[in-house]
């Protein structure tokens, strides 16, 4: 993999101007009117900050769990993604969606992986897939820096909910597709039972005991309309992972998944919570397991599939 600091292919036969790639009408431009900067600001601080201590930990999770590349490969299979094509993997973090995409795309594609945070990146660089990759260190919010109208999918895999305004950044990427791309999404929804489907995080927020917060950005419900109104129509696939108290558990251990319970506490006072939490879970007899909802939207029409 080659990591870059800047960003690539920025150029001017293609930025500023509403030619192909499925653009839905506004420029980059016009689609950030009307965002707070100071709340923008700050969010993107604390992700950055979170994600910055979090590569090992993440790392460590994915190579016991697999998530990421398993969700990256449902992504895959709904987007349609196929060898010899340009994928945009935003918020690439370790690289494990990004080495998924690769292994898919083969030598004839390309994968472009984009996150804001270094240290991310430097891990993700450590470890080199079976296809071409490129890495750029950019912000995920803004993914217009590379050249509109060259990638096939855009996607964002467990990232999207953590941006400050997730549906301009899915307008910005739709300015990225060739005609007929897609953009796909996976959004953590919850903590579930996996037995009953109760959403555990919901039923004990209120329990003074557990001391839970709520640290979401985004709610997970609003994604389907932010990606239908900024690229198109939207397909939804839910996923609930195996009930494995050990997963979820860590999965929240690492330090930017922790703060979305526990956004106030520190890193040291989040890991003992986080263990509390998976104790009284397993005490009072549930199945704690992660559910996702994957959704993938057309831009510039309907591509048929094989």
């Amino acid at each position: 993999m080659l990591l870059q600091r800047r960003a690539w292919l920025n150029t001017p036969s293609t930025q500023g101007r509403g030619g192909d790639g499925g653009s839905r009408g506004a420029g980059p431009s016009t689609i950030l009117a009307g965002v707070d900067e100071k709340r923008e600001r700050r969010i993107k601080a604390i992700v950055r900050g979170n994600f910055d201590v979090s590569a090992r930990s993440y790392r460590e999770f994915e190579v016991c769990f697999g998530l990421f590349g398993e969700l990256a490969s449902m992504l895959a299979s709904m987007s349609g993604v196929g060898e010899g094509q340009r994928i945009l993997d935003v918020g690439c973090g370790c690289g494990d969606s990004a080495n998924v995409l690769s292994g898919i795309v083969g030598r004839r594609g390309l994968v472009v992986g984009l996150d804001v945070s270094r240290p991310m990146l430097l891990a993700a660089a450590s470890d080199r897939g079976a296809g071409r990759v490129l890495l750029v260190q950019a912000d995920g919010q803004d993914p217009s820096c590379v050249a509109r109208g060259r990638f096939d999918v855009v996607l964002y895999n467990a990232c999207a909910f953590l941006l400050p305004d997730p549906e301009s950044s899915f307008a910005r990427a739709a300015l990225l597709l060739v005609p007929g791309g897609t953009v796909g999404v996976s959004v953590l929804r919850s903590l579930v039972d996996a037995r009953t489907g109760q959403d555990l995080v919901a039923t004990y927020r209120g329990d003074e005991a557990l001391g839970l917060g709520d640290g979401r950005i985004v709610d997970p419900g609003a994604v389907p309309g932010m990606l239908s109104r900024a690229v198109g129509p939207v397909i939804t696939r839910s996923h609930v992972r195996e009930a494995r108290a050990d997963e979820a558990r860590a999965f929240y251990r690492v330090p930017a998944q922790g703060a979305s319970l526990y956004p106030r506490a520190s890193l040291e006072e989040r890991l003992r919570m986080v263990d509390a939490l998976f104790a009284i879970l397993d005490e009072r007899g549930h199945a704690p397991a992660l559910a996702w909802d994957l959704h993938v939207a057309q831009g510039g029409g309907i591509r048929a599939s094989g």
